[in-house]
């Protein structure tokens, strides 16, 4: 993730004076327990706490965290590091601004003007003000005014602490557990360019990548002394997923394959052996992998897109009416084989032009079935447009393999892995203070998230996933392997340096 410091030289602000009837009559000490939930302060071993995530129609997934008592719609996000939230302003706050001095790029002082609190046009779901949350909020440094750049675009934050409080919301043997802690930092977004805070349910992004190890305890999972978490999303996207904080130790069972994180920043293994069927197309000797929660499209090697592309080009592919004719995607993590079928990267994306080309993604839509093949195949008139018909997307992202890591070009697994493996994160050496001791584990799961299925075989559904492609989310590190499709030889000649993961 990219970032940036404001340098802040002068800060002043203008009004900013808080009209007493907009307070709650009493704040509220969140620090005390729930009725109902079992007080713990920061993570206890044996209690773990499932949440469901509310999907999305499989492009996001939400999870609820409760920050100084106020609920918060949040992504939980393997490829970020930082907990951002959205901040909203009372009746009297509406019309705050902060004026700083900061330096450009360039050593130049300049003004900016900045929102004391994110306004209601920006941030219309917002649900946190920390009015609201009494004696259990802390500011931060003021002058720490800060820019956090995602996939989807920029937020400006500033620090704050606060008591959070995430609760299992199952109805299994785990209900009443809950994690909760006082003085957890956040970073408070006051602004953003970020159109998926406007149009959907998301009030926080909180980010669980490990980072360096020197810098782990600036981390939430550090934080809240949780050990390992575990992430699987049902095979029908557009059911729960579940996330499970404090998962049990599963270094010892056989169902599970356990992979060394070697990445010093992402959740990142040495991916190699790309193959379509049975033949390697990429990543040989390797490539680096980062597996990211945070994204709803894969991105495979470039020689993985150039292959499909020749097999369209070709007329081997047309539509999608028979997915035997796509590949099945295989490749190793670490010392481990894994494989994606065609049904984890097809999806029914409506009725779509067939040229328009969406700018996250890899290829243009293609024709459903044999009936919006004709229809798309149909001569047109002098000036008449081509009629839009029922389409499929792969929900693959371009690479133009320009970023390098220190394992070789950059692939990323997103969403689609995790619906048919579960994949657990351990960051217990961590929390001991071993460095290198980081791994993830992987089991083939059943289709509802029961458990592993020892020996199975990932189900072909019937049905395809729908999409709403306005909804895609991707990663910043995507939004770097994407071709500048405006410049005139299509990406960026220019050699950049080894980006380590």
């Amino acid at each position: 993730m990219a970032k940036w410091i404001l340098a802040v030289f002068v800060a002043s602000a203008v009004s900013l004076n808080v009209i007493e009837k907009s307070l709650p009559d009493k704040p509220k000490d969140f620090t005390q327990p729930v009725p109902g939930f079992i007080k713990q302060e920061g993570a206890v071993e044996g209690k773990a706490v499932v949440q469901l995530l509310r999907s999305d129609e499989g492009m996001a997934y939400y999870g609820t965290m409760h920050v100084g008592g106020q609920e918060q719609v949040a992504i939980y996000d393997t490829g970020s590091f930082d907990v951002v939230l959205e901040s909203k302003c009372l009746e009297s706050e509406k019309d705050a601004k902060n004026i700083i001095t900061a330096k450009s790029s360039g050593g130049n002082d300049h003004n900016l003007t900045v929102p004391a609190c994110c306004s209601e046009e920006k941030c219309p779901k917002a649900k946190y003000n920390y009015h609201n949350s009494g004696a259990s909020f802390k500011a931060g440094d003021e002058n720490a005014i800060e820019q956090i750049t995602y996939g989807s675009g920029p937020v400006i934050v500033k620090p704050i602490t606060d008591h959070l409080r995430i609760a299992d919301d199952t109805q299994g043997k785990t209900k009443g557990n809950s994690i909760e802690k006082s003085n957890v930092p956040f970073k408070m977004i006051i602004d953003h360019e970020v159109d998926l805070f406007k149009e959907t349910e998301m009030t926080a992004i909180v980010g669980v990548g490990p980072g360096k190890f020197e810098e782990r305890q600036k981390r939430l999972i550090n934080h809240m002394g949780i050990k390992r978490f575990m992430v699987c999303f049902q095979e029908n996207a557009a059911a729960d997923g579940y996330w499970t904080w404090n998962d049990r130790d599963r270094s010892q069972d056989a169902a599970w394959m356990t992979v060394p994180v070697v990445g010093k920043l992402f959740w990142a293994v040495p991916t190699s052996n790309f193959m379509l069927g049975k033949t390697v197309v990429g990543c040989n000797p390797s490539c680096g992998g980062v597996v990211d929660t945070g994204t709803s499209l894969l991105t495979p090697p470039k020689t993985v897109i150039d292959a499909i592309t020749k097999s369209i080009e070709k007329g081997k592919i047309e539509d999608c009416s028979d997915l035997s004719k796509f590949p099945d995607f295989v490749f190793k993590l670490g010392d481990h084989t894994f494989s994606l079928p065609p049904t984890s990267y097809i999806a029914d994306a409506g009725v779509q032009q067939i040229e328009v080309l969406h700018q996250k993604l890899a290829f243009a839509p293609l024709p459903m079935g044999k009936r919006d093949l004709a229809e798309m195949k149909k001569p047109k008139k002098k000036g008449e447009a081509k009629k839009p018909v029922h389409t499929c997307v792969l929900l693959l992202s371009p690479n133009d393999e320009s970023e390098q890591t220190q394992f070789g070009p950059m692939v990323i697994l997103g969403m689609s892995l995790f619906r048919k493996y579960a994949v657990q994160f351990d960051l217990s050496g961590d929390l001991e203070g071993k460095e290198n001791t980081r791994a993830m584990r992987f089991a083939e799961s059943a289709a509802d998230c029961s458990g592993p299925v020892k020996g199975g075989e990932f189900r072909r559904m019937g049905t395809m996933k729908k999409v709403d492609l306005d909804k895609l989310r991707i990663s910043p590190l995507q939004q770097r392997l994407m071709p500048k499709r405006d410049l005139k030889y299509g990406t960026n000649l220019r050699q950049k340096p080894v980006l380590r993961i």
